[in-house]
């Protein structure tokens, strides 16, 4: 008796240890996170997508969050519609491998951020179905627990009004959050035309550069937690890539593949979080969410 009660309190007080030094896990029931939670994060979209994902935890981190980000599907919405406008039989199966990645869920994520790219006013037949399949995979990610925010990804200018229509139409019908990752970027490009937001060695001016990737990092995590990122200490966007370094002064290839840590000054750290924290409050008010639908 003696040991097994010895044994019960030495169990009670590894228990209260556990619990004072381990993370909290969030719940998916709450629509926001608490600094300290265990916060899980999956992606779903194009490489700019993957550029993104990859340099959250940093920033999130910074911020007081344990984050555990995850890329978990290779995601074009434009694509995928203008497939499925020709009837594309390769493409319905690679919307469905995507879905079946939310669905099994296997990081048990909180959340899905579902990049909607500003591809899809190439053509019509890129816009055509980009409602059905947004439905479909917010209804999917919902069904498997998990919150889906909308990545509002940047557009032509002459576009970039419309694609922020869009997906707050988008974030209405399916009671769920906006990220204006492009609305960000356009305000940006309006105020500080030096402040280089893509990518200067790919020739599609589609892909963010350390800049970008650390604007639209802020303006997910406005919309994921509803908390300004003024004043996060995340400094550096780290990068190996070699289509992803921008000095100027590095022309040949080989030198445009060394590993570096991109510094941002404090001066552009603060305009990219202040703006990102002046879009969301912008825009979000428009998007109407009813929290206690927004995971049913």
């Amino acid at each position: 008796m003696r040991k097994q009660a010895r044994k019960n309190i030495v169990l009670t007080i590894a228990g209260i240890i556990s619990m004072l030094f381990s993370p909290s896990v969030f719940s998916a029931e709450k629509s926001t996170p608490n600094k300290g939670d265990l916060v899980k994060i999956a992606w779903i979209g194009s490489s700019s997508v993957g550029i993104t994902s990859s340099r959250a935890n940093e920033l999130f981190s910074s911020a007081g969050f344990n984050t555990k980000s995850k890329r978990i599907g290779n995601f074009s919405i434009s694509t995928i519609s203008k497939e499925m406008a020709t009837k594309n039989k390769t493409t319905t199966e690679s919307l469905e491998e995507n879905l079946n990645a939310i669905r099994l869920n296997e990081n048990k994520s909180d959340y899905l951020i579902v990049q909607v790219s500003g591809r899809i006013y190439n053509n019509k037949e890129s816009i055509q179905h980009v409602d059905e399949i947004i439905d479909l995979v917010c209804r999917t990610a919902k069904d498997a627990g998990i919150i889906p925010i909308i990545f509002e990804h940047w557009a032509r200018d002459k576009h970039s009004s419309e694609m922020r229509e869009f997906c707050i139409e988008a974030g209405k019908r399916n009671q769920v959050k906006v990220a204006f990752c492009g609305s960000s970027s356009t305000k940006v490009k309006g105020e500080k035309e030096k402040m280089y937001l893509y990518n200067k060695h790919t020739k599609d001016m589609h892909h963010p550069g350390p800049n970008g990737t650390y604007l639209w990092l802020c303006s997910i995590y406005s919309a994921l937690t509803d908390k300004s990122p003024e004043n996060i200490k995340a400094t550096t966007i780290k990068s190996s890539r070699q289509d992803y370094i921008q000095d100027e002064d590095l022309k040949s290839p080989k030198e445009r593949t060394v590993k570096y840590d991109h510094e941002i000054s404090q001066e552009d750290r603060e305009y990219l979080q202040k703006t990102a924290w002046e879009i969301h409050q912008k825009y979000s008010e428009q998007n109407e969410i009813n929290f206690e639908k927004q995971n049913k």
